[in-house]
């Protein structure tokens, strides 16, 4: 198989969804035979201003960069994080990932310097790009739609679950027990939320549904907070950041899980949350009909009313719970590895 380096932008360094895309790429390309190179940049990951740090990994992604490519003798490079040099090399294929059109889609949701920047990258992008990657059905069709190019230019590689197709929690039952009692909630006796508390993950307006209907479950919410103020009470949970084994243990034991979300590139607390067999209610935006499917249950987006009236009745109705559970599991085989192999080779082997 041929050698490939996988450039991941410093995503696994900052731990988000795409270092965890970059990762999974990363191993499922390898377990397919491939000779996969990913350069580390320990010495900018060292770097506490982020600003400094993001300005000097974009002169070592056009200065040093391109020697390590040639030294290494590769012709095919895939950007996972999206942000790629400025020029490419000759007889090098270069592999975009572009995971959203978020800048684009949603702009007042964005800081000012954010939205320029990433408005730069996007249309550097096509520039560049051999093929571009995204990770849904509906991004691609956004992307060709905004760049007015040939559908054979976009490929889908999908997400992969958080903690795998059959997740395992690595706390013992008393472990569990205590860190539950710890925000003083019980097993299937909460609503469970996971996201970013920014304008785009919309989870103020799930607040101020859940206050408006009638119930003793509390709203447990995963996320750093990001400027936004909230208006809660004492039924409503703000975690912040948790590690992977603690989230673990609250996807297990969660009643219902609601996404509320504005815009997604692919949404993969959907799926997470249908890998522990947890029903899922969320937003009708077009990427959580192609992911979800008939899977989940969906509300109309920003209708407070809707989704009281959702949620309420996902409370009151067990039958409804089993059914998407049942349902959830189903959907969830779509997003295994073996179908995402067929994904990469595909998009590899032209």
């Amino acid at each position: 198989m041929k050698k490939i380096i996988i450039e991941d932008g410093l995503s696994l360094y900052n731990k988000t969804g795409i270092g965890q895309y970059t990762q999974n790429l990363y191993e499922i390309m390898q377990n397919l035979g491939y000779d996969i190179l990913m350069p580390r940049k320990y010495f900018l990951e060292r770097i506490s201003n982020s600003y400094l740090r993001r300005f000097l990994y974009i002169l070592w992604v056009n200065l040093v960069f391109p020697f390590y490519i040639y030294f290494n003798q590769v012709n095919t490079v895939i950007f996972s994080n999206t942000n790629s040099p400025l020029y490419k090399l000759p007889k090098v294929k270069y592999y975009i990932v572009l995971h959203d059109l978020w800048a684009n889609q949603f702009p007042e949701t964005m800081g000012v310097i954010k939205k320029n920047y990433a408005n730069f990258v996007i249309s550097n992008i096509k520039r560049l790009a051999y093929k571009i990657i995204t990770v849904s059905e509906t991004v691609k069709k956004e992307i060709v739609d905004f760049y007015k190019c040939d559908e054979s230019f976009v490929k889908v590689i999908y997400n992969y679950f958080s903690f795998g197709e059959n997740p395992k929690i690595g706390l013992s039952n008393e472990e569990q027990k205590l860190f539950l009692d710890k925000y003083d909630i019980r097993e299937k006796e909460y609503i469970l939320s996971v996201g970013s508390i920014n304008k785009r993950k919309n989870i103020s307006f799930l607040i101020e549904a859940y206050k408006q209907i009638n119930t003793d479950k509390k709203l447990v919410i995963v996320g750093r907070k990001e400027n936004q103020e909230l208006n809660i009470n004492n039924n409503i949970i703000l975690t912040g950041y948790l590690n992977d084994e603690e989230l673990k243990v609250l996807y297990k034991n969660a009643l219902i899980f609601v996404f509320p979300s504005l815009y997604e590139g692919f949404g993969i607390p959907l799926i997470d949350a249908q890998s522990f067999g947890v029903p899922v209610l969320c937003s009708n935006i077009p990427v959580f009909r192609e992911i979800g499917g008939d899977s989940v249950e969906y509300f109309q987006i920003n209708n407070t009313n809707d989704l009281c009236i959702k949620l309420q009745y996902l409370l009151k109705n067990e039958n409804a719970l089993k059914d998407l559970i049942k349902k959830g599991e189903e959907n969830g085989q779509t997003y295994y590895k073996d179908n995402i192999k067929k994904q990469i080779l595909e998009v590899l082997g032209e």
